[in-house]
Parts: C-alpha cells; sequence; structure tokens
C-alpha cells in the first residue's frame, strides 16, 4: 500500500496550486444545463429517488432516519428506510434550507464532485508527489466518465467514496505515523464508508490488512477488528432491505462445483469491455425512460489508462493497479459463461450477510482510485515533463471523458397552488399515486410533489426499502377503486382514503385534460377544492 518516498521538487513550477485549481474549476462543465435552467441537476428513477431519499432523511433525521418506524411514505402502514450517504444528505439539507430542492441537489452534487476530488489529492499526498500530479489525480475523476455520468442518472449514492479514500490515505501513512487519533479516525472511516455507500465497505479493511502483511505489524490487528466489527453493525443496522422488490430477486444462477450462485444484479448495471475503452454515444435515462436504456457510461479514459499501466515498471505500484483492474472485473457483473464471476462470488456473501447488491458498476470507482494513484506517481516521476501528461489527460476528458458530458435535468413542479395552501395533513397525488405499473413515472413524480408539499404520502419510497406489509401503497389504492375512477368505469371510496388519514389531493392537470377533467367532475368534487391554478388544483377531503 505504499510508494517509495521521492524528494519533493523545489520547481515553482510544479508546487502551484494551479494545478489543481484547473480540475476543480473545470469540474463545473457537466454542470452547466442544471445551472442555465435552474433545474434539479440528474435526470431518471435513480436521481430522483436519491434527492427524495435527502429530503426524508431531512424529516426524519431523528427517529425513522437511524431504523425506526417511518410514515413518510406508504402512509398510513410506513415501513423502514436506510438513508446512503448521509454527508450528501445533510449537505443538502444546509442548502435546501437556503437555496430550495432543485439548486441544492445541483450544489450537493457538485461539491460531492469537488470533495471526491480533493479526496483522492489528499490520498496522493500520502505519497508527497508533487501538485502537478495532485493535479493529475484530481483529473482522474474526471476523465473516466463514470462519476460525472452516475452523478446524472444514480446520483452521489453511486459515488460516496470520501470515507475510503481519507481511510486508505491514511492507512498509507500508518507507515510513518502511528498515533491514537489516526486509529480512531480510521476506524470511524470503516463505519461511515459502510453508510456512505456499502459496495464500498469491505475495501478499507482489506488494505489495512494488506499493510498489515506488508510492514508485520501484527499487533495492529487488533485495530483491523474493531473496525471491522463497527463497519459490520453498521451495515446491518442500515440494510433497509425488502425482498418484495424485483430488483432484489435472482434473474438467473451460476455454478461451479455443484454450487449455485444468484445473479441479482441489474443488467443495464454491468458492462462489456469492449465499451471501457471505446466512447460510445451517451443516452440518459428521463421522463418515463428507465434506467434500463443508458449507454455511455463505461468510458475509462484511453490516455489515463496507458499512463496508469507504465507504472507496472514501478513494483511499488502493482497493489493499486491491481485495484484499478480489480475493479473492472467486478464491473462485468454476476455471469461469466455460466460461471461465478468475483462479484457474483461477493453478492453471494452480501445477500447471506446483509442485502444483496444489484449494481456492479458502482465497482469503477475501484478504478479511479487504483489507476489515480498510478497517473500520479508516474506524472511526479517524470517532473516538468508531467506538464504534458497532464494536459493530455485534460484534452481526452473534454473530448471524450467525464468533462465532455453534459448532465440532464429535472424541473421540480412548482405552482403558487402548492405554496399557497398550508398543508397540515397527508397528501396524494392525482393520478400519479395510484396509476399501476405501466405508468412509469408515477413513482417520479410523486416523489418530486412531496419535496413540495412535505407531508406523508402514498411514496414507495426507495433503495429497495422495508414496507409494512408486502403490498405497495398503489396497490392499495386502486383496491379501493383508484385506477377505475381513472378510467371512469368506477368511483373512488373517498371516505376510505380520510379514514386512512388522508387530507389533501394534489391534481397535476400537467396529466392530461381528460384526467383533470375527471378529477374535478367525477372524483373530488368543485366544493372540495381549495386551491384552483393553471397546471395543479388542490382539493381537501372532507369527513364522511
Amino acid at each position: 500500500m505504499s510508494i517509495n518516498d521521492a524528494e519533493p521538487s523545489v520547481d515553482p513550477l510544479q508546487v502551484r496550486w494551479i494545478w489543481i485549481l484547473i480540475p476543480v474549476v473545470l469540474s463545473i462543465l457537466p454542470f452547466g444545463n442544471a445551472i442555465r435552467e435552474g433545474s434539479m441537476v440528474g435526470a431518471g428513477p435513480d436521481v430522483v429517488s436519491s434527492v427524495w431519499a435527502m429530503w426524508w432523511f431531512q424529516q426524519e433525521w431523528n427517529g425513522g432516519a437511524w431504523g425506526a418506524h417511518s410514515t413518510v411514505f406508504n402512509f398510513p402502514w410506513g415501513g423502514h428506510g436506510a438513508i446512503l450517504s448521509p454527508l450528501s444528505a445533510l449537505m443538502w439539507s444546509v442548502f435546501d434550507a437556503v437555496l430550495g430542492p432543485a439548486w441544492a441537489t445541483t450544489v450537493t452534487t457538485w461539491l460531492s464532485l469537488v470533495s471526491t476530488m480533493i479526496g483522492l489529492v489528499y490520498l496522493g499526498q500520502a505519497f508527497r508527489l508533487n501538485r502537478i500530479a495532485l493535479g493529475a489525480m484530481a483529473l482522474m475523476c474526471l476523465l473516466p466518465r463514470y462519476i460525472v455520468f452516475t452523478l446524472g442518472e444514480t446520483g452521489v449514492v453511486g459515488v460516496a467514496m470520501l470515507p475510503l479514500l481519507v481511510g486508505l490515505s491514511l492507512v498509507v501513512r500508518l507507515e510513518h505515523k502511528n498515533t491514537a487519533v489516526l486509529w480512531v479516525v480510521l476506524v470511524f472511516m470503516m463505519g461511515l464508508q459502510g453508510v456512505e455507500n456499502p459496495y464500498l465497505a469491505p475495501l478499507l479493511p482489506l488494505a489495512l490488512i494488506v499493510q498489515i502483511i506488508r510492514l508485520r505489524r501484527w499487533k495492529w490487528l487488533w485495530f483491523l477488528l474493531g473496525g471491522a466489527v463497527v463497519m459490520t453493525v453498521v451495515v446491518v443496522l442500515f440494510r433497509g432491505a425488502s425482498g418484495d422488490y424485483e430488483s432484489v430477486r435472482p434473474s438467473g444462477y451460476t455454478q461451479i462445483f455443484g454450487l449455485y450462485f444468484p445473479a441479482i444484479e441489474r443488467p443495464w448495471a454491468r458492462t462489456e469491455l469492449m465499451n471501457l475503452i471505446a466512447p460510445s454515444p451517451v443516452l440518459w435515462p428521463a421522463g418515463s425512460m428507465d434506467s434500463i436504456h443508458i449507454q455511455g457510461r463505461e468510458y475509462v479514459g484511453l490516455s489515463g489508462l496507458a499512463i496508469g499501466l507504465w507504472g507496472l515498471s514501478e513494483r511499488r505500484l502493482w497493489v493499486w493497479i491491481a485495484m484499478a483492474f480489480g475493479g473492472v472485473a467486478l464491473v462485468t457483473g454476476s455471469d461469466w459463461g455460466g460461471l461465478p464471476s468475483p462479484f457474483g462470488l461477493l453478492n453471494s456473501i452480501a445477500d447471506a450477510l446483509v442485502r444483496p447488491f444489484t449494481q456492479p458498476s458502482r465497482y469503477f470507482v475501484l478504478y479511479t482510485i487504483g489507476m489515480g494513484v498510478a497517473v500520479g506517481s508516474v506524472v511526479h516521476r517524470l517532473g516538468r515533463k508531467g506538464i504534458v501528461v497532464f494536459c493530455v489527460l485534460l484534452l481526452d476528458a473534454l473530448v471524450w471523458g467525464g468533462l465532455s458530458l453534459r448532465m440532464p435535468t429535472t424541473p421540480i413542479p412548482e405552482s403558487e397552488c402548492i405554496g399557497a395552501v398550508e398543508f397540515d395533513g397527508p397528501v396524494l397525488v392525482w393520478p400519479w399515486d395510484g396509476s399501476d405499473d405501466q405508468w412509469f413515472e408515477s413513482s417520479l413524480n410523486s416523489r418530486l410533489f412531496q419535496l413540495q408539499h412535505e407531508q406523508p404520502g402514498a411514496t414507495i419510497a426507495t433503495g429497495s426499502w422495508d414496507l409494512e406489509g408486502t403490498v405497495f401503497p398503489g396497490k392499495r389504492l386502486r383496491d379501493v377503486g383508484w385506477r377505475k375512477a381513472m378510467d371512469r368505469q368506477g368511483t373512488l371510496d373517498l371516505s376510505q382514503l380520510y379514514n386512512w388519514g388522508y387530507r389533501y389531493v394534489i391534481v397535476d392537470e400537467t396529466a392530461g385534460r381528460v384526467l383533470s377533467k375527471t378529477a374535478r367532475d367525477d372524483v373530488f368534487g368543485l366544493n372540495n377544492r381549495v386551491e384552483d391554478c393553471t397546471e395543479h388544483d388542490v382539493y381537501r377531503l372532507l369527513a364522511p
């Protein structure tokens, strides 16, 4: 886990902060659409789910966010949820209070990207690299497409690795510095990474094992045990998974030596090896388009790959290059021609102990970290010639890599109606809450509206959270006539909605004239309307 120390260069050009500031400043480029429009950065169901989860954390931070029962979603039955990346959720909550949910999402996403870059720089400082090399390492967050693409397609939870970067830096520093403070922070980072992104939770204990073996510091095994216990407890407490979701059920099985292993990941979350080196056209999820249609995130940056492989001539870099290619092996999914892949074996363990992992693509971050260290080391050894390498990396990022991407946006529904009503009870959204599975946009719109009315609702929640019972809220609404009322083939039992505890209904007139007219004339009636606006009406449910 260590790189041989080298005398830091005294060349003024190599120690200027400009080399780190350049990638930090340019990281704003993919956010151009969101800044120009004032909309929420990112699109698709996973982005909306991530933002909704951060809002939920803001509502439930002193209760449901830590494993308690919550009725903010799936009202009135509720369930149990688990926030991923609480650091981002806390940041989002602060900005939401000042800027509103749309700008809070954009600012939080950009700061998450910048903090990841700075975390990689901090890791490079543990190796005493010059600042050109540190800038090249920061560029490795922008050269491969994965991090920028994932921020626009999944949100901050897909790249939550700051505790891992800090922890790896401390593991490297153990060779020269062994203090109680360092160990306390390292153990804390192990637990925090388990909450931020459980996919990466085993990495810090594994890195510490490598360092213990390399330095033969067997007494450190006690710290390893303590960190592993903290990590395990945290991951178990925050698993929040339910087997009722299709995404956590096996789509097939692999076999070796008579043993069967489930293939659980979503098909769109794995990659083909050829896509790693060939920049393909970009297709984002948007509107009713599910994430299954996405493409273009796999390009790793040929310039960074070539320069990183140059580091194979230095034996001390082998472990970092192995980390990079280990990440590449994991992103290929569970099935290698009918045999279980490394990800398939890992996921079988995760499924038995905690919850299954559904997105092998999240291990792309291992490539960023491992190859980032290799690239930084090569650039450092080149001295002033490293400027040429820095420029090549930057050009690749701008033309084909992450800096060439322009993230899509999602508008959050806002109207004078929603802002004018002081909601004092749970809210339903017509027609989205009770529409069936054929209405792909239903769960997205329900969550976006909840960001505005800020009341409990019939939201399905996110991240395969464990709902009370085995029936989704939309099914319960359809059982009392919601879908039949939408199709004008029956009536909706409003008294049952009231008895369940719902007090308001927002009618989204952008869903179509027929549905809004049906709501006005046949379902809720003019007498209950408290606000009448161009795009959204608000009705109050009356007691039976």
